[in-house]
Formats: C-alpha cells, structure tokens, sequence
C-alpha cells in the first residue's frame, strides 16, 4: 500500500509574511489511483512583522500564488504562480492563478486526464469563459498513477507531472535529489507563462505559451521517495544543496516541508509568495 502525506506552506512576503501548512494522509487502496487526501490541519503559520500567527492555507489567500488538491476522479495536486508583472497594468496577478487551480480542481472531478490535459482545460476555461479580463501564470501539476503490466500481473507506481514556466519539482530518493524539472525561460525573470491578453494590449510583448508547449514527464517511484512541488519562491531563493540535507536530518514530512518554507524566506535572494506541497510514497 501507498500512503501519501502533504504539506502545503504558503508565505506573502509584502507587507504581511504568512505561512500556512495542511496535512493529510490516505492509503490507496489496490483499485484507485493516487495521491489521494482526507483531513486537513493546520500545522505552523505565523506573521512576518506582526506580534501574532498569521497564517493562511486558502488557495485564495495565497497571494500571487495558488494551489488545488483533489482526490476525487482524478486525485491530483498543482501549484501555480501569477505573474507579478501585471501590477503595472492594474491586473490582480494572483486571479488568474486562482482561476486555473480552481478549475483544475473541478475538472479533476469529473475526467481522468493526465497533468497536461487537465491543465489545459483549466487554462482554457479561465481563457475561453472569460472568467479573467488579464494576467498570466505558471504551473506545476502531478498525479500518482498505478501502472498494471498484465502479461506478469505486476503494477508500478508513476507519477505524471506537467509544468509550464519556473514553478516546478523535485524527487528525493534517500535525501538525494534524483529528477527535477527544468524552468521554461525566455529570458531572465521572463518565464514561459499560460496569458491571458486583451485585445487592447494585444500590441505589447506578452509571453503567451500554450499549453501543447508543457514540459510533460512521467517517472516510476519507490516507497520513501519524497516528491516536492513549488513555485519560484522556492527554487529563486533555495539551492537543491540546502534542500538535500533538510530531507536528511528532518525524516518528519512536516518539519521538512516548513524548513525549505523558512529557507525560502530567511534572507531571500528573490522576495516572493512561496507554495509548497510534499509528498512521500
């Protein structure tokens, strides 16, 4: 059997720091696909320059940033980044991120499809429904799936994963850092990023990826290995040198997860909202 636990850290690092950790735990059983989730709990959170916790675990609340579990049809996870630069334009960054989460989220519910689809018809629900007038985000989405080989009555567990611009993964076998996702770039601080563009701004350079242009992967792992998906607010501010000893000598999930959270924000190269999800097979 399979048990997954999961973390989710959530800091703003603006005026007001938070970080906000949920937990949960569920064994798939032989006939259901992975990545499952049941309760929830806050576990840390406080406030940077306030005298009390401040913390948030709403995909709403996370900034710039969002998330989505699911664990109906389809039992999936994501994290997904707006892209700050809209702020100039008067455009909430966080709404669009917020919309494609939400929607994956729901999909989730109704399809079995994997991370790049699921994604896409996220995107484009929020595009093609008009549900944000702008903005732009990346993502980063997983499933666990069991794969059955019939011919020997075997079954190895994978995971699928899908990734659009420098939100991203890592796996960790034994404290090592054995896959990560490569950032899409344009260029420095230009990730690739899912757009939404008005016609009135249709003449300006905005990146607009579409979704057929996801990094797609898809990889077998083993009991103990230890998967972690975030936004930049990790990978801009914490080196995979700092991450490994943290899995090391923190064998506790929850531990692990707030340490790369404070990690993240102690002395930041890069200030940002930071979105964590772990998880260990």
């Amino acid at each position: 059997k399979l048990q997954f636990l999961y973390f989710i850290g959530n800091i703003m690092l603006a005026r007001v720091t938070r970080v906000g950790v949920r937990w949960s735990t569920r064994e798939a059983s032989k006939d259901k696909t992975l990545l499952g989730f049941s309760r929830f709990s806050q576990v840390v959170g406080w406030g940077k320059g306030k005298g009390k916790a401040d913390f948030s675990t709403d995909p709403a609340k996370c900034g710039e940033d969002s998330f989505f579990i699911c664990e109906d049809m389809m039992s999936s996870v994501g994290v997904a980044d707006g892209v700050g630069g809209w702020r100039s334009a008067g455009v909430d960054p966080g709404e669009i991120a917020r919309g494609v989460m939400t929607n994956c989220a729901e999909i989730s519910k109704q399809k079995y499809i994997t991370p790049q689809w699921l994604l896409a018809e996220g995107y484009w629900k929020v595009k093609y429904g008009k549900e944000v007038a702008a903005g732009s985000t990346t993502a980063c989405l997983a499933s666990l799936r069991e794969v059955r080989h019939d011919e020997d009555d075997t079954t190895k567990q994978m995971i699928l994963t899908t990734n659009v611009g420098d939100s991203g993964f890592i796996l960790l076998r034994e404290g090592k850092i054995i896959k990560s996702s490569d950032p899409q770039r344009q260029g420095y601080n230009a990730p690739m990023q899912l757009a939404v563009v008005p016609k009135s701004m249709s003449d300006q350079n905005y990146i607009q990826t579409e979704p057929y242009e996801a990094t797609n992967t898809a990889f077998e792992v083993l009991p103990g290995d230890i998967l972690v998906l975030a936004t930049d607010g990790v990978w801009d501010n914490v080196d995979f040198d700092q991450i490994e000893p943290i899995a090391r000598d923190i064998p506790d999930l929850s531990q692990f997860a707030h340490q790369i959270v404070v990690a993240s924000s102690t002395r930041p190269r890069k200030p940002d909202d930071v979105t964590v999800v772990a998880a260990r097979v």
